[in-house]
């Protein structure tokens, strides 16, 4: 097993041995007075993150001859690890940016095409029926003309039941305000038969992403624009006019239907549809409503908050496509270790859900079933959803192997949550696409080879901490500790979270990690 393997980096004069060869190793235990003198200095790092520049007896303070576990430490047969068996022979795809995007146009072409295609027919059906109403002879029977209109057709066509849609009072010549009413009907919905089935949806797009997107051409029949000053309230003003329009056509929908079974009533129905917004359209006409896409990357949303809120907060059907290029946050001289207990990274997904009616999605690329059914179901929502994806630039760590360490590791957890879900046995949270959903870190096996040969295991959960380790930035963050000065007062850094205050004077959180020979160690975490 390369360094590669487990840790990304190329140093081939760092070469670990296969699995079989991990080894647990004992050094003899270092003097009373070293071993006070190492733990003084261990507790001070703990509770500042600083290292001492140097260590008595066999300690190292650097880190450069230690990595995180690989994927080869652990038995997939007995207790799978959420790596790949042999990164080597990986099958599993690396997808970037344009394979979401690719993906996305098709979901909204196959999102679109059946409830538009019945919905085209339904209008053009109406503009059949309006003009037929203007063109009939008042004074012949209804049944009759249609009849000598569509003679050639009297087979297929029940001319009755067809003569039924037109008004009872057909007798009577029409005022000159219906007349125009309907004609203006007829141009209504034959312009939004032109417009709305031009395109499937629209999309504004953050600058820095809109380059390469323009440039690959990915998308047929949507609309890109380009982010001009702020993207989301940007987003806001496409939404609004073209809701405006979509609600005009729906508004014409309505009353020609109302014309053709001569329902219509003026004095009920003039002052109804006078105040028609799209706030009274029913969850089947939205659904009918071309989406409206927001493609932004993290960093800007996180940078826009603001803006973000206003947006949900109207419940509009805004569909956000967020873009999480982010393995590590950026290193901090202030705070030693990213997370520390002063502050806490922004959980996109969390700020969303205070918003409560906003569907909420997020995924790895690593796990395409998962996140191609988000984002349909995103699609189909009527109101605001966020899909949150991760997608690793390739670095020092594969993008694959980041992708289900930040999994196992719970940095970025799969979930989507659905706001009108019924309160059943599911809730509305659901959280089965992550590894062991049903514990707060995921257990392995970890075996290795004792001084006297013998095989030994030992149950390992998978934190937040390891899934850092794989960095290099992030693993010099650590303090390796010889197992010379082994102790007691060293814990698991799972088990140490869980411990509660009273009891952890003292102690010391791990993890495990492993130096070139295939021997186990251990790295002690800062505060």
């Amino acid at each position: 097993m390369s360094s590669e393997q487990i840790g990304g980096m190329k140093d081939e004069k760092k070469a670990i041995p296969g699995k079989t060869l991990l080894q647990w190793r004992v050094e003899e235990s270092a003097s009373e007075e070293a071993m006070i003198e190492f733990w003084k200095k261990l507790r001070h790092f703990y509770r500042t993150g600083e290292k001492p520049e140097a260590l008595s007896g066999n300690a190292k303070a650097g880190m450069k001859d230690l990595f995180p576990l690989g994927a080869e430490v652990f038995d997939p047969e007995d207790n799978p690890y959420p790596y790949t068996a042999d990164k080597e022979e990986d099958t599993i795809a690396e997808p970037g940016s344009e394979a979401l995007f690719k993906t996305l146009d098709h979901l909204l072409n196959e999102h679109q095409k059946e409830n538009r295609k019945k919905f085209k027919t339904r209008l053009s059906d109406l503009v059949g029926g309006l003009k037929e109403l203007l063109r009939l002879d008042v004074k012949t029977p209804m049944g009759d003309k249609l009849r000598e209109t569509y003679d050639f057709a009297e087979e297929m066509i029940a001319f009755d039941k067809m003569a039924e849609m037109i008004p009872k009072k057909s007798s009577e010549d029409f005022p000159e305000h219906r007349l125009t009413r309907i004609r203006k009907l007829i141009d209504d919905l034959q312009n939004g038969l032109n417009h709305y089935f031009d395109r499937v949806a629209g999309i504004v797009i953050q600058k820095e992403l809109a380059k390469h997107l323009l440039e690959e051409d990915l998308f047929y029949h949507t609309e890109i624009i380009e982010e001009r000053e702020n993207a989301l309230e940007q987003t806001d003003e496409l939404f609004r006019e073209e809701i405006k329009a979509f609600t005009k056509l729906i508004r014409a929908y309505r009353i020609a239907e109302l014309e053709i079974e001569g329902s219509y009533q003026e004095e009920i129905h003039d002052e109804y549809f006078e105040h028609f917004t799209w706030h009274r359209l029913v969850e089947e006409e939205l659904d009918l409503f071309h989406p409206i896409i927001l493609v932004a990357d993290y960093d800007y949303v996180i940078h826009h908050l603001g803006s973000l809120s206003k947006l949900l907060s109207l419940n509009q059907p805004i569909n956000l496509l967020v873009l999480n290029h982010q393995q590590i946050s950026s290193p901090d001289e202030h705070v030693s270790w990213e997370d520390a207990s002063h502050r806490f990274r922004q959980e996109l997904a969390a700020l969303t859900f205070s918003h409560r009616n906003t569907y909420t999605f997020q995924s790895r690329m690593q796990d395409p079933g998962f996140w191609i059914e988000g984002i349909r179901n995103c699609l189909e929502m009527v109101g605001p959803g966020l899909c949150h994806i991760s997608v690793p630039d390739p670095g020092s760590v594969s993008p694959a192997l980041a992708s289900w360490a930040s999994a196992a590791g719970r940095y970025f957890p799969s979930f989507n949550y659905t706001p009108n879900q019924q309160r059943d046995g599911t809730g509305r949270i659901d959280l089965s696409g992550n590894i062991q959903a049903d514990v707060k870190w995921p257990k392995f096996i970890l075996k290795a080879m004792t001084e006297d040969k013998r095989e030994k295991a030992i149950g390992l959960a998978y934190t937040y901490a390891d899934y850092k380790s794989l960095f290099p930035e992030k693993l010099e963050e650590l303090l390796h500790v010889p197992s010379a000065y082994d102790s007691e007062l060293l814990v698991p850094l799972n088990k140490y979270l869980e411990l509660e205050e009273k009891h952890i004077y003292g102690k010391i959180p791990f993890i495990w990690l492993v130096d070139t020979m295939g021997v186990l160690q251990k790295a002690a975490v800062p505060n």
